[in-house]
């Protein structure tokens, strides 16, 4: 399930420099469907409501390395979270939340 996500309502604070997502078990880096490289940025996600600010790894697909550096505030254009469900080598069914946007835009705040 892919669900869109109002980026207004909490500011983003990248803790991490963007990191080439790799194929699992592969020294390749991940592509979209499109053929567009795929990177991942950690982000510190403060004003949720949460008694403890919550962090994230973003997606973001993008021919260039995103331009944004630990310590910058963005903001993610067209910000969704995606459902996931799988198996693990035992048969334990494990399942998360991940976060993709169109991009990341630095030196904004909400």
């Amino acid at each position: 399930m892919r669900l869109p996500i109002d980026p207004t309502r909490a500011t983003l604070l990248v803790i991490g420099d963007p990191i080439a997502k790799l194929e699992f078990g592969r020294l390749e880096q991940k592509l979209n469907k499109d053929g567009v490289p795929l990177w991942t940025v950690a982000v510190l996600m403060s004003g949720t409501g949460e008694r403890q600010d919550p962090t994230a790894n973003i997606k973001v697909a993008s021919h260039e390395r995103p331009q944004v550096g630990k310590g910058d505030t963005v903001i993610a254009r067209n910000l969704f979270a995606r459902t996931w469900t799988m198996r693990d080598n035992q048969g334990r069914e494990r399942s998360g939340v991940s976060f993709e946007a169109d991009a990341l835009d630095a030196g904004k705040t909400k």
